[in-house]
This record gives C-alpha cells, structure tokens and sequence, in this order.
C-alpha cells in the first residue's frame, strides 16, 4: 500500500455528471426508502440495487464510526466494496478483502475504484493522497502537494493503469496512462456550485464532473468547524457551544462545549454527549446527556476556508471503566 508519490500534473478544471453526496456523521442510522422496483439488502441503510444489480449485503449493524464515503463493484457485478470516510473497507458478494487504509489518514476517505480484474482497489483522500490495496497499481499522489480545494473523487483507465483525481475547484489531476482531454481552466466552477464528483468513458477516451448547486459560505480567518452539518442558514464556526453528529436526524450531538484550546490543527473541549435513546423509536424517544471530553482533528482546506473533519470524544459509562472513545468524521463545506 502507498500513499504520497510524485505529483501529478495540475490540469485545473473540468466538466458535468453523477450526483452530490452530503456526509452524515457519526453511526448510521436509517437510510433511504427503496423506490418500487429497487432491491435492498437484508439491512437497507447503506445499500439499494436497481435494475439486474443484485444486493450482497450492508454496512448496517457494524458499529460504524464513520459515514460511507463510496461503493466499488467486482468486474462480474457479483460483489463490491463500501468504503467508510475513515478508509474501512467491507467486502459482498466475491469482493476479496484487501485490507483497509491505514488508520493515520491525513484527511478523509472520498471515494474508491476497482481493478480491472476485481483483485485490488485505490482510495482517494481529500488531501489527494491515493491508497493501493490488492493488485492495485501505485501511479503518484497529491499527498504532499499544496492544494487549493480538496479532492472529491477518482476515476480509473479501463486497463487499471492510470487514474484521474478531481478537486472541489474542478481541477484535474492525471496520472499513470490517464490522458487529460480539457478542463474548465478558463472558466472554473463558481464557489456555489463546487465538482462534487466524476466518471470515466469505458474507453477512457473521456470524462464526465459535476457540480453541486450548494451555497458556499465565506472563508473563515482560523479552523473552523461546520457545527451544524450542511444546513442553508449555517456556515462554519470557531468554539460552537454545540457540533451535531448525527446530521440525517440531529439524534446525536455535542452539546455545552467549553473549549480549553483551539488551534490550527487541534481542539480540545469538554461537554455532553446528548442522544435520542430511541426508546420505544426515536420519534417517541427521550434526549440524555452524558459528561464528554472532545478533540477536533484532521484540518482539511475547503472553499471556506479550513475546516476539522474529525471529532473525537469519550463519555463515561458504568460497563467500561475509563470510558467509551468515538471517532466521527464532519460533514465540511464542500462534502
């Protein structure tokens, strides 16, 4: 597995498809109701299947810390991979297992590809650094070059010799056998509507991008943190009294924080862990707080400036002397 490697060449900008994903945080919980004719998994919160795609299974039920950050299939369509923000790897159907990313990331998982021949896969992080695993071919990273929005996906060539990364600013990044084939660089995307992702011809003679049509707040003077997940009204903060976790349904969330240090890189705070019991359901259930101590880590760079995208926290609770530790990853900006 590598992650950082020679830069590849900075090709700013391209253009149009796929969809926005908006990170939920902390432990799933719920999901999407399937549309008539889709099939769901036997635990239907990570995974839908339309048309012959057949579901091999889910996430659900694996005490996730982290939300799902992409899904690769096996050449013969009878498996795939989902991959968490925090590079977890899970394995369906006859998708070997080839480890996961290594737990010091830099900056968040954002998307996967598969090998051609199903027997490996590469991880993109924010930061631009890319994960081999398996028969995965290692053709350079931007984990060490600066970069002036992060990236939010990956494409690979149809021989699994070269790939394509593709920042929030539209810039595209091209490596191995990945031809480069235009670019927005006289017209980049607007800060409202930042690429959110991309996709690849079957003969690599091509790419697709899209944007997302999405406010982008102004860049904050310091790290800051989006406390209250992608809501219209609400930008990123310093020292919030309170960060939501679960950003679906706001059953889960930080609350009367009292920042003891906020820096560049870290923050460090203590408070409650306020969540629904959920008891009998979560629409009848009862909110409770429990005494925390919290970090904010993993500072990545987004159209508003800096932002932590992590959240560590430990609560106190009778059955674990010395207390139970989370990690989640924030929604940001531009996820």
């Amino acid at each position: 597995m590598r992650r950082a490697g020679v830069p590849g060449r900075l090709l700013v900008a391209v253009t149009a498809v796929l969809t926005a994903t908006a990170a939920a945080v902390g432990v799933l919980s719920g999901g999407p109701v399937a549309p008539a004719g889709a099939q769901t998994s036997s635990t239907p919160e990570s995974l839908t299947a339309f048309g012959d795609a057949v579901p091999y299974g889910s996430v659900a039920g694996a005490d996730l810390v982290a939300p799902i950050a992409g899904v690769a299939g096996t050449p013969d369509g009878k498996g795939y991979w989902i991959v968490t923000d925090l590079g977890v790897t899970y394995n369906f159907g006859d998708a070997p297992q080839e480890g996961s990313a290594p737990v010091t990331l830099a900056a968040p998982v954002v998307g996967m590809a598969a090998t051609p021949d199903g027997k490996g896969y590469w991880m993109a992080a924010a930061d631009g650094g890319v994960f081999t695993l398996g028969d995965a071919g290692f053709f350079g990273s931007l984990g060490a070059t600066p970069l002036n929005a992060p990236v939010v996906g990956m494409a690979t060539t149809p021989d699994g010799k070269g790939y394509w990364l593709v920042g929030a600013d539209g810039g595209v990044f091209a490596f191995g056998d990945a031809a480069f084939y235009g670019s927005l660089g006289s017209a980049p995307p607007d800060v409202t509507t930042p690429a959110v992702g991309m996709a690849a011809m079957p003969d690599g003679g091509g790419y697709w991008l899209t944007t997302t049509a999405k406010a982008i707040p102004p860049p904050t003077a310091t790290t800051s943190v989006l406390a209250a997940c992608n809501q219209p009204s609400a930008g990123p903060s310093v020292e919030p009294t309170s960060i939501v976790l679960a950003c679906g349904d706001g059953n889960a969330l930080l609350t009367d924080l009292r920042w003891s240090s906020w820096t560049a890189t870290t923050a460090a705070a203590t408070g409650d862990l306020t969540h629904n019991t959920c008891t009998p359901d979560c629409a009848r259930g009862t909110f409770v707080s429990t005494p925390a101590t919290v970090s904010l880590g993993y500072p990545v760079r987004t159209l508003a400036g800096v932002e932590f995208s992590t959240a560590t926290y430990t609560y106190a609770v009778s059955t674990a002397p010395g207390g139970v530790t989370f990690h989640a990853v924030l929604e940001t900006t531009v996820r």
